[in-house]
């Protein structure tokens, strides 16, 4: 789950924001008209101090956005698990 900062400053074409313990994000996406949405992103390599991803899905706006995004984050995650099996 990320809240979109906005364009990647460098990159124009890919969109920036942070995870809950406030890592640095970027995957491909609209940054000026993403900025402040919550979206799912698969995370598809890191660095020391910044992740690349995929983005997945943008969040619905308003109350409980956060609890969507934290169940979409287990359904992923037993997705994988299931592939992997």
């Amino acid at each position: 789950e990320v809240l979109v900062e906005g364009p990647n400053p460098k990159d124009p074409s890919q969109a920036c924001g942070r995870i809950r313990h406030n890592k640095l994000v970027y995957f491909d996406g609209d940054g000026a008209e993403l900025k402040g949405r919550l979206v799912m992103v698969h995370i598809d390599r890191c660095n020391a101090y910044s992740l690349y991803g995929t983005m997945r899905e943008v969040l619905p706006i308003g109350s409980g956005a956060e609890g969507l995004g934290r169940q979409r984050e287990i359904e992923y995650a037993e997705a994988a698990v299931a592939a992997a099996a």
